[in-house]
């Protein structure tokens, strides 16, 4: 499967400090077969569109800046789909049809299954699961605005 690093950062990211494919060869194998292509132009801000839209509830999209719009009921959800998650395990089904592991992702990729990574300015350094994301998102203020740098493939 395919899905996208984000460098992210709540100050804007010049052109010349954009991370590229090669920046996380080494790092790669902890979540990754291979790291693809720095996406550009069209396919960079398309990317970046389609993130939120798929998490408007978190941001509205000023040309190619996340604005962000407070975690709101996020959390809540995810708690609660991680209790429902964790509520159907019994003695019989614990080990089949990869409960656990599933189980586990939730706690990574939140209830959204999103398998995005994020590479965020002056907090990680690496490209952290959506957790991180959520994690750092739950320091910032109603309106910080986030600028994104470089989107980048890659295969797990």
């Amino acid at each position: 499967m395919h899905s996208n690093i984000f460098q992210v950062s709540a100050t804007p990211i010049s052109y010349d400090n954009f991370l590229t494919s090669e920046y996380f060869y080494e790092d790669a194998h902890d979540f990754a077969d291979y790291i693809g292509d720095e996406y550009e132009g069209e396919a960079r801000t398309e990317k970046i569109q389609l993130f939120a839209e798929h998490y408007k509830d978190l941001f509205d999209l000023d040309g190619e800046v996340l604005v962000f719009k407070g975690l709101g009921s996020f959390l809540q959800d995810w708690a609660e789909a991680l209790k429902e998650a964790a509520n159907k395990l019994n003695g019989d089904n614990i080990l089949k049809e990869l409960n656990l592991y599933r189980l586990e992702r939730m706690t990574q990729t939140t209830h959204t299954d999103n398998d995005a990574r994020f590479f965020i300015e002056d907090w990680n350094n690496y490209a952290g699961d959506f957790g991180d994301f959520i994690s750092w998102l739950s320091h910032l203020d109603v309106g910080t605005r986030l600028y994104i740098g470089s989107v980048i493939d890659f295969h797990f």
